[in-house]
């Protein structure tokens, strides 16, 4: 069976010069030079209107690895539309160029590695609103691993894609090998376990 891969990339490292950008995959923060040039790519790409959204992008048919970009302000500032962006077109790079039986997301991974800048939220910054808002998303969620699992299943929910027992606007229940389908009979598998 063909497996499709997801990649994050973003600034999920905090350090004393600011955050620094990685590539984080079911192993953990990785140093592949050519998946960290790719994610830079993604990450700093701007849209038609000259905002820096970034966008998803594919590495196929050389590997079956898409990156998705991560940026701690798309979460906190309620941007569910770009991560929603990014997730979809995770899926249509599935349907139209990989076409695998299976789609597997590194939440826990992801979860792992932006703990720590999940801990600073609300810390830190001298904008009373950038603060209120970092708290808001704290309050509201556990880690960015579960705001992304919950955003996985609108995107999946949007392109037509359901699932026995999944509920669109859900904060729990992992995706462990799950499988989603289409009215036309297209099914894909889904692996994104943001852990408890």
């Amino acid at each position: 069976m063909t497996r499709h891969f997801v990649c994050f990339y973003g600034s999920t490292r905090i350090t004393n010069g600011g955050n620094r950008n990685q590539i984080i995959s079911f192993e953990g923060v990785d140093k592949n030079l050519e998946l960290s040039e790719y994610g830079e790519k993604c990450l700093e790409a701007q849209n038609s209107e000259g905002y820096f959204f970034g966008e998803t992008g594919t590495l196929y048919p050389k590997e079956n690895i898409t990156i998705v970009p991560f940026r701690y302000h798309w979460c906190t500032e309620e941007r569910e539309d770009i991560i929603l962006k990014h997730l979809e077109d995770v899926i249509d790079a599935n349907e139209k160029y990989i076409k695998s039986e299976s789609i597997g997301l590194p939440l826990m991974m992801l979860k792992s590695a932006t703990q720590e800048g999940y801990n600073l939220l609300g810390k830190g910054n001298d904008l009373s609103f950038v603060r209120e808002r970092e708290m808001k998303f704290q309050r509201k969620w556990c880690c960015f691993g579960h705001y992304y699992l919950y955003l996985l299943k609108k995107a999946l929910y949007n392109k037509d894609y359901k699932a026995n027992g999944v509920t669109v606007g859900e904060k729990r229940g992992n995706l462990i090998n799950k499988a989603f389908r289409k009215a036309d009979g297209t099914k894909v598998i889904i692996h994104a376990d943001a852990g408890l």
